[in-house]
């Protein structure tokens, strides 16, 4: 850790005794004799322009400002706290949660007795040093997450990072696998953020809507088999609001059950779907999806009290409910239903109107996602329209085909490089109208970042290059919303911060280095504006 003072309101460093102080210049503070409360550097020795060390008191209070600086400790053989910063300054290692701490210790100590993880930890991987500078809590603010200090300097400013479990164990631990990372995150989720399942069975409309469309509990990491399927990987899950109903409702013929498992917040944990019109050859269960291996446990624990069939299930003969697209139909051709799971994925039409049977010769293919089966050759991926083949466009992004509804509603034309994108390829900029009237801009990442249009400014926004003006000194662009803290130097027209500024009994507006580099002893008058002294004791 290195710091440094720089002189901003030389009359108060004066006044303290830094009579050899230079305003705006930068003073290295010497490494013996530092003085901390906290974080905060309350005292500590620079050496002045006549190399004179003076221990300065108090340095914020009396007219520096004290900049602290992180840099790489190349003493430290392990490559993660090398980059995080000196060990040695870290001023507090009290572990700031317990439970987390002997948690991840349990698990280091017992792979490191049976050599499990791969690599060679040898002395290059010290993770009790990185567990007492990162220092893990679980996230106070966000449930199911794990805060960490990245750096040093967010360390010593008490400055945690909520993360998702598995990134911050990756951030902490870059050397681990990434089926170890799973490993740990499925473990941590298991300790810490335990849930409560309740399994709930039914067959009505309701039941089979809430089980494929409620609000889903937080997804884990799971193992996927033919018949264990991750609730993310479920084309059913969506609200289908544009359709009249949901298609699971088709389900509710009587020949159904859905069997669901709900958290203690009445998040949908998992479901499945059990044919049961059959007597004769007995429940036959479908997949089973579910967010963690809890969940799905538990509903192939009710499976098996039922003797359902779940390797290979026959539905063939089951009646689904004939719901019309809509009520204008007289003789329905499209009817709202989902995609099958099980085979044979088709359904006929039954002469009553009312329902439809699961038949491997059926007219109505069930491999559609979009909920509705019949009619269009084509469907949107998103509000699952019919569509034409000529209708319908593809997106590159999502690799998916859209009505031109809803692609032009997911993509956005960047006049810049006169080219469409979608819409989380999108970077908001700025520029001002003829008028000085700010416009905000969505534009492409390409016209951002390889573009000539667009810069990125000091205050991180990217703004118009016409708009902006450039500082030579700092490196960097300024927009109009920073240009007030600039001025322009009327000795070598160059953009200075007015934290520089220096008005001369001439009027000419320079900069203290300015002063510095030219020729004679510059000093303020009565009135507060600098004048050469010595060319008026040559004239």
């Amino acid at each position: 850790m290195q710091y440094s003072l720089v002189a901003v309101d030389i009359d108060s460093i004066i006044a303290m005794g830094g009579d050899a102080i230079t305003q705006y210049k930068t003073y290295e503070v010497e490494n013996n004799h530092k003085v901390f409360e906290g974080s905060e550097l309350l005292a500590c020795c620079i050496k002045m322009d006549n190399g004179v060390t003076w221990y300065v008191v108090h340095p914020k209070a009396n007219g520096f400002v004290v900049k602290r600086r992180i840099v790489a400790d190349d003493n430290e053989a392990d490559p993660v706290l090398k980059q995080w910063g000196p060990w040695d300054d870290v001023q507090d290692y009290n572990t700031r949660d317990d439970r987390l701490y002997r948690w991840f210790t349990t698990y280091f100590n017992t792979n490191f007795s049976t050599n499990s993880f791969g690599f060679d930890p040898a002395s290059k991987f010290k993770w009790a040093r990185r567990l007492a500078a990162f220092q893990p809590i679980r996230s106070k603010l966000k449930y199911g997450s794990i805060s960490i200090y990245k750096s040093l300097d967010m360390n010593l400013d008490d400055r945690h990072t909520a993360m998702k479990p598995g990134r911050a164990i990756s951030t902490m631990f870059p050397e681990l696998e990434h089926k170890q990372v799973i490993f740990l995150v499925d473990k941590f989720l298991n300790e810490f953020v335990p849930r409560t399942l309740t399994i709930s069975v039914a067959n009505d409309r309701a039941a089979f809507k809430a089980a494929y469309a409620g609000i889903q509990s937080p997804m884990e990491n799971i193992r996927t088999t033919h018949n264990r399927k991750s609730s993310d990987n479920s084309c059913m899950r969506y609200d289908f609001e544009h359709l009249r109903c949901h298609p699971t409702e088709a389900y509710a013929s009587g020949d159904f059950i859905v069997i669901a498992a709900f958290d203690q917040k009445g998040l949908v944990a998992g479901r499945c779907v059990v044919y049961t019109g059959d007597d004769l050859v007995g429940p036959q269960a479908g997949p089973i999806y579910g967010v963690s291996e809890q969940a799905l446990d538990m509903i192939e624990e009710h499976l098996g009290e039922m003797n359902a069939e779940t390797s290979h299930p026959h539905w063939e003969g089951a009646k689904f409910l004939a719901l019309p697209e809509n009520d204008s139909q007289v003789n329905p051709k499209t009817f709202i239903a989902p995609y099958l799971d099980v085979e044979p994925r088709a359904l006929t039409i039954c002469r009553d109107g009312k329902h439809l049977i699961q038949d491997g010769g059926g007219e109505l293919d069930a491999n559609n996602y979009s909920g509705v089966l019949g009619g269009y050759e084509h469907h949107c991926h998103h509000c699952g329209d019919g569509c034409d083949d000529h209708e319908t466009l593809f997106s590159e992004w999502l690799e998916v085909d859209l009505c031109e509804e809803c692609w032009h509603n997911e993509h956005f034309y960047c006049e810049y490089s006169e080219e469409s994108y979608h819409n989380d390829e999108a970077v908001t900029a700025y520029r001002l109208d003829r008028c000085g009237k700010l416009e905000v801009l969505t534009v492409s990442e390409w016209a951002v970042t390889h573009g000539d249009y667009f810069v990125q400014c000091s205050d991180g926004e990217h703004w118009h290059i016409d708009d902006t003006q450039y500082c030579e000194g700092d490196d960097e662009w300024i927009s109009p919303d920073d240009i007030g803290d600039y001025f322009t130097s009327d000795w070598d027209g160059e953009l200075r911060s007015v934290m520089s500024l220096c008005n001369l009994v001439d009027g000419d507006k320079v900069s203290f280095q300015e002063l510095k580099d030219h020729s004679g002893i510059w000093e303020k008058n009565a009135e507060g504006l600098w004048e050469n002294t010595q060319e008026e004791m040559e004239l």
